[in-house]
């Protein structure tokens, strides 16, 4: 994989518009550094922001929120941008939030979900050199956030 160079907030911005229809009717806010700049694999990154904003929208359907809403805010930490996706969704049971990553896991109902969108998006931040975690309020919020590498200056 060849990392290098590329706007975060342009590749949020992407993997808002390719997740469009899933995330019909849910405010998403996105609050960025003025420079996002980050080296990775846009494609990939990308990827994993589909599935953070798709599974956000899944639980923010099953919640039922008068106002749902998604927020995705970066901040600069010395040379990585912590990045946070957090929902108003239904949050994680927390016999649920150990397993989140494992592969084939999954809460949603039999054919709606292969549950391997988070294992294999926690193997991409990973081959970044970063970390997927996940913290949530059973019946309040979910956040996923990551770090990815900032470009050497």
């Amino acid at each position: 994989a060849v990392l290098r160079p590329f706007l975060l907030e342009k590749a949020v911005h992407s993997a808002r518009r390719l997740a469009g229809f899933e995330i019909k009717g849910v405010s998403v806010q996105v609050d960025m550094p003025q420079d996002s700049h980050v080296v990775g694999e846009e494609p990939a990154i990308i990827g994993v922001m589909i599935n953070l904003l798709s599974n956000a929208a899944h639980a923010l359907s099953k919640a039922q929120r008068e106002k749902p809403e998604i927020v995705v805010s970066a901040v600069i930490d010395g040379d990585r941008m912590r990045v946070r996706v957090r929902d108003n969704g239904q949050g994680i049971a927390p016999e649920h939030i150990d397993h989140v990553f494992e592969p084939f896991f999954t809460t949603r109902e039999v054919g709606s979900g292969l549950g391997l969108g988070l294992s294999v998006s926690y193997g991409i931040i990973q081959r970044h050199g970063g970390t997927l975690a996940v913290a949530s309020e059973p019946g309040a919020w979910t956040e996923f956030s990551f770090d990815l590498a900032r470009p050497q200056t």
